[in-house]
């Protein structure tokens, strides 16, 4: 658990903006590389990972 300080906490509180967050379906992190590209959109929650050639 990461503790935020009361500026983090006040920045947060304010942002309005979109966010990609829990995904049920699938684990990101076991199909993500070191290399890969990995592009979120935060607008429709479309997450595209580009894999690096091995």
């Amino acid at each position: 658990m990461v503790k935020l300080t009361e500026y983090e906490q006040n920045m947060l509180e304010g942002a309005e903006g979109p966010a990609v967050a829990d995904f049920t379906d699938v684990d990101l992190f076991s199909l993500i590389r070191t290399g890969d590209i990995v592009e979120l959109d935060g607008s429709t929650g479309e997450v595209v990972i580009w894999k690096k050639n091995r």
